[in-house]
């Protein structure tokens, strides 16, 4: 699902440890998602010049329900149902990992750049440690401190182009704001689904999660009439939305899963690093976007603040949940 953050979609209960040094397989497969995910900005900017954002979202997952509801359907053949108990917290997390996650997204990628957004979408483990310290009594400590601040000043300069004003570059300000946005709903929805993957296989939440979500959003096509004549769009738009639904959603995830069968977290999660040089690459070629100084300090401050956060060890206070 986001250009997604997939780990918190990991199953929580322990399992066996990976091999010390993971086959070549897993790592092939790391690499086509960070691939993927790094061209999914690109792709969303080349489709949102012809769909709104809401209507790029349902599409996209439209497309990637082709493959959500046979897994769901394969789970409910082998006995493993969703009950009528677990609906509201499924339909909670569809709600915010799938319809208000992706329309901030790609209303976010209308307002500024591919490449800003592969930069400011990172900040997703600020929120997460955030959540965890005020929701489930995660100490912070001074690594993680710095880490945040580090990571803020970023993307304030990268928000601003570097000018520190509100008055920079308008349109770039207010898809900060929307990806910003983006990333506390990402950060809720992981806190919230942590019990959920306790309890369900990681596949089995995912494909129901953007099946939900998928059906919310037809009450929001419906009010601003998107598609009201039809979908009548062109074979570039239509390549990038089957990009995203096929490539993005659903292989990127099968793929992930498979690759976190047989490497650490840890080592998967350094993948996703390789993101934004992929959005900046493809971004320069085929949407002629240039960076500038201010970008790539910006850009530089936030992934050194969420590599702080990331490499932290995590401690829980005595009396409250760990996460």
């Amino acid at each position: 699902m986001a250009d997604p953050r997939p780990t918190p979609w990991r199953r929580i209960p322990a399992r066996p440890a990976p091999p010390a040094r993971p086959a070549a397989g897993p790592l092939v497969a790391l690499s086509i998602c960070a691939l993927a995910w790094g061209g999914s900005f690109v792709a969303a900017k080349i489709a949102l010049f012809e769909i709104d954002p809401i209507g790029l979202a349902a599409l996209r997952f439209f497309v990637a329900c082709l493959v959500f509801v046979p897994v769901i359907i394969g789970y409910h053949l082998r006995g493993e149902r969703l009950t009528l108990a677990e609906l509201p917290s499924f339909l909670v997390l569809g709600l915010l990992g799938v319809t208000t996650y992706f329309w901030l997204q790609f209303a976010g990628i209308r307002h500024t750049t591919a490449t800003n957004v592969a930069l400011l979408i990172t900040l997703t483990p600020v929120w997460t440690s955030l959540l965890g310290r005020f929701f489930l009594g995660e100490e912070l400590g001074p690594r993680r401190v710095t880490g945040i601040a580090l990571a803020f000043a970023g993307a304030i300069v990268v928000a601003t182009r570097g000018r520190f004003s509100l008055a920079a570059g308008r349109e770039d300000l207010i898809g900060a704001l929307y990806i910003l946005s983006n990333t506390l709903a990402w950060s809720v929805f992981t806190t919230l689904g942590r019990s959920v993957l306790q309890r369900r296989p990681a596949l089995f939440v995912t494909a129901w999660v953007g099946a939900l979500g998928t059906l919310m959003m037809l009450p929001a096509l419906v009010y601003v009439g998107e598609f009201r004549g039809g979908v009548h769009l062109d074979a570039k738009t239509w390549a990038a939305v089957i990009y995203l639904g096929v490539i993005c959603s659903a292989l990127g995830y099968f793929l992930w899963y498979y690759a976190l069968k047989y490497v650490r977290a840890s080592l998967a999660a350094g993948f996703l690093y390789l993101q934004p040089l992929v959005t900046i690459a493809l971004s320069r070629v085929l949407l002629g976007e240039t960076l500038t100084a201010a970008t790539v300090a910006g850009g530089a401050a936030i992934i050194a603040g969420v590599y702080r956060i990331s490499a932290a060890p995590g401690r829980a206070r005595r009396g409250k949940q760990s996460a």
